[in-house]
């Protein structure tokens, strides 16, 4: 068992196939079970062993993959089957047919384990995407080691602080007072002052009714000279307000301000830039549009250029929500292009950027020829050996499980 989701990510690039990079994505598209008869859909929380990228995750850095005999080789001891191993790890209804998933939410939600080695980016990293910027987090002691560590793993230490948050500041009344002041002593001791904060906040604040408006009011008034974003870390409210990282993805574009709009266009929400290649960089490009993404801004002063373009345009769902308020706060258009795996749809996607932006279409046809020759070829390398496809690795990883089963892939399984 191999996962291609990349493979296949890279060999279709610019192919009508890159609206977006590999990232966290919603599961919830319906489609024809008929077509998924035999494939079965595996909770992306459980404990893994996956035979392909979840090794780290469980610390089994000796093990080797083989794919021809599809078996867990050991160093030390040989010889394990695969599906023996899964099975002794499945957690109870972990895996269900997609004939019998229930759609929109084939998992009962309840208590969740994220792996500490999932593979996707978290709100550290895509924090950091703000040039000259500084990430704050004021929380306690246990919530604060995960994002300590993504900062350390970065190599980013020099930009991120933090401000623990103790029992004795439940009932003292001074919770707000805490964050000024560790807000403060921050800001003053670094070598450096930053052109914007993102100070993030946690659940914490909320149970005990923490006045966040105070607290960036008074912090304003103190530090005129640095930007603060309003981010949040807030696990309980991710029903509500959100999950932490489309909120994220909405709250860093709250430091932009308005500019004389200039003929650029934003792309928002990404975590790389979109390649050269793609249909869609090239269609602006070759309408003399500037294209700005916050992943390729060197300065502050670059990234609030992106208040002057005319238009936003998002490719990943959890990019949505940002796009449309930071469009409706600073006068831009908003354009929603969804990712995706069917031809029509990424059809329609591309002629609306073009009739809202005066843009010439590419031949699609001819892209469609070049995406189906890239699927042929890279079915003849893989040939049949099984697939699964996962979530943080593509956007809709059904309807990207349906392309693939369409085009002749042993499809077996979706994360």
């Amino acid at each position: 068992v191999i996962l291609i989701s990349f493979l296949l990510s890279g060999n279709l690039n610019g192919r009508l196939m890159t609206l977006g990079e590999p990232a966290a994505s919603c599961l919830g598209n319906t489609l024809n079970t008929s077509n998924f008869a035999t494939l079965k859909y595996r909770l992306q929380g459980r404990i893994q062993c996956k035979i392909c990228t979840r090794v780290n995750s469980l610390k089994m850095s000796n093990l080797k993959i083989t794919a021809k005999t599809g078996f867990i080789k050991n160093e030390k001891n040989t010889g394990r089957q695969g599906n023996k191993m899964l099975r002794a790890l499945n957690e109870r209804n972990a895996v269900v047919n997609i004939a019998e998933a229930q759609f929109p939410a084939p998992f009962k939600s309840s208590l969740e384990y994220s792996p500490p080695a999932r593979g996707n980016w978290n709100i550290v990293h895509v924090g950091m995407l703000v040039p000259e910027s500084h990430q704050i987090y004021a929380a306690a002691q246990a919530c604060l080691r995960g994002v300590v560590l993504t900062a350390a793993e970065m190599g980013c230490m020099e930009r991120f602080s933090t401000i623990a948050v103790e029992e004795k500041n439940l009932i003292d009344g001074k919770i707000d007072a805490l964050i000024i002041d560790g807000v403060s002593d921050i800001l003053e001791k670094l070598p450096k002052r930053p052109k914007a904060v993102l100070l993030f906040t946690t659940c914490i604040h909320n149970f005990i009714g923490c006045d966040l408006n105070f607290v960036y009011s008074e912090l304003r008034k103190k530090f005129p000279d640095v930007d603060f974003a309003d981010c949040y870390m807030n696990l309980i409210m991710r029903k509500t307000a959100g999950q932490a990282e489309p909120l994220l993805r909405k709250q860093m574009y709250t430091l932009l301000k308005p500019e004389t709009k200039g003929k650029s266009v934003n792309i928002l929400g990404n975590v790389k830039a979109l390649p050269e290649s793609c249909e869609l960089v090239q269609m602006l490009e070759n309408a003399g549009y500037e294209i700005k993404d916050v992943c390729s801004c060197k300065t502050y002063e670059e990234f609030q250029s992106m208040g002057g373009s005319v238009a936003n345009i998002s490719t990943m769902p959890y990019s949505d929500s940002g796009n449309l308020a930071l469009s409706e706060r600073l006068g831009q258009k908003a354009l929603i292009l969804p990712l995706c795996f069917d031809y029509a749809k990424i059809e329609g996607s591309l002629r609306l950027a073009a009739e809202t932006l005066g843009c010439e279409m590419p031949d699609v046809e001819k892209l469609k020829e070049e995406a189906e020759k890239e699927a042929l070829e890279t079915k003849k390398i893989v040939k049949d050996m099984p697939v699964e496809t996962d979530y943080t690795a593509v956007p809709l990883p059904l309807e990207f499980a349906e392309y693939l089963l369409a085009h002749g892939f042993n499809v077996t399984g979706v994360y």
